[in-house]
């Protein structure tokens, strides 16, 4: 049997992640996470903008790898041989990877350092500034093809990864293996969608249910991530190793609620236009998903040379300026895809 290419649910979500990190980046100064700029000012409404879009982007960007990587394997008529599998996924996520940490690494992270060769090649090889997402989502695949072969059920593995998840915290492994513990959970709960999705769509294909479910996400992430921004101050040296290793599983659990129920949300949204609205996917949903990887690599690259490399930080105001950016980034990130997919080796990197 054939299995369908593209699934239509994903075509629409993918997009939509894709903007979310966009949005998340170009705001990123408001969050701590990103310098700030010149002339910066804190703004709440970008904060909250940023901690939303944020919210459940990379955890539903592995989901619907996982959910795509199963729907494969649900109608597919042959064994999955794990070398040939692995060589794609290394050739697909880990050579891109490789390449562009490298030039990442030069353009932003080795200016003014001291040139050191094993931090040099443990951050190539697990992938720098953005990047580390793909060697991450690279593990998540191989782990989960070999847990696999497991005869355990579903629910086990969800209960197990999840807590997993965690527990695991941030210690530094080569190859960026530590990150995929973080989020494997995700990519099984793809595997677990994609087995209840008949039943799932049926009982959630309602206006007032996704309404009423939308409503208590937003509540649900408001509350949460308030509380995470007051359990984050008992997570310094001055307390117990105990009680910053429990404030920091509390801000896990909370984080991974908001990201379960963020995924949910959108994948019965869709969904329901979909299934219930009849809606096709155009042809130009279908060019945007076909340039998402490209968007991805170079959207940071553009990003920061913006707000720390040129004046536009100082002759915009400030609060345009997250927007500005946004919009630029966009531009060029798809330019830049579009330039790269017209050349053999750029089609072998981001395809």
């Amino acid at each position: 049997m054939k299995v369908k290419e593209r699934l239509d649910d994903v075509e629409l979500i993918r997009p939509i992640i894709i903007l979310l990190v966009l949005i998340y980046h170009s705001f990123a100064i408001f969050t701590g996470n990103w310098n700030p700029t010149y002339n910066f000012e804190n703004i709440s409404v970008y904060y909250w903008l940023a901690k939303f879009s944020y919210s459940f982007m990379l955890p539903c960007f592995v989901f619907i790898s996982g959910y795509v990587y199963y729907h494969k394997q649900k109608h597919s008529t042959h064994t999955i041989n794990f070398i040939q599998f692995s060589y794609k996924k290394f050739i697909r996520l880990i050579v891109p990877s490789i390449f562009f940490s490298l030039l990442y690494y030069l353009i932003f992270v080795h200016k003014g350092q001291e040139f050191n060769l094993n931090s040099f090649l443990f951050d190539i090889i697990g992938g720098v500034g953005h990047l580390w997402f793909l060697p991450m989502l690279f593990w998540c695949f191989i782990l989960a093809n070999l847990m696999d072969k497991l005869n355990v059920k579903i629910y086990f593995k969800l209960v197990i990864l999840c807590i997993i998840s965690l527990i695991s915290f941030t210690i530094k492994i080569p190859l960026g293996i530590n990150h995929a513990f973080n989020y494997l959970f995700y990519f099984y709960l793809g595997l677990f969608v994609i087995q209840n999705k008949d039943y799932i769509v049926k009982i959630t294909s309602d206006v007032k249910i996704i309404c009423l479910n939308f409503s208590l996400f937003i509540l649900l992430f408001f509350l949460l991530t308030s509380l995470n921004d007051k359990i984050v101050f008992f997570t310094v040296d001055s307390y117990s190793l105990f009680f910053r290793a429990t404030a920091i599983v509390m801000i896990k659990l909370f984080t991974m609620i908001i990201s379960v129920y963020g995924i949910f949300n959108l994948y019965i949204f869709i969904n329901f236009l979909i299934i219930k609205k009849k809606y096709k996917v155009s042809k130009h949903i279908k060019y945007l998903n076909s340039v998402c990887f490209g968007v991805y690599i170079y959207h940071q690259f553009i990003l920061k040379y913006l707000y720390y490399d040129t004046i536009l930080a100082e002759n915009i105001n400030i609060y345009v300026f997250p927007f500005l950016g946004l919009i630029v980034t966009l531009i060029f990130s798809v330019f830049l895809t579009n330039l790269t997919l017209k050349l053999r080796v750029g089609r072998y990197l981001i395809k």
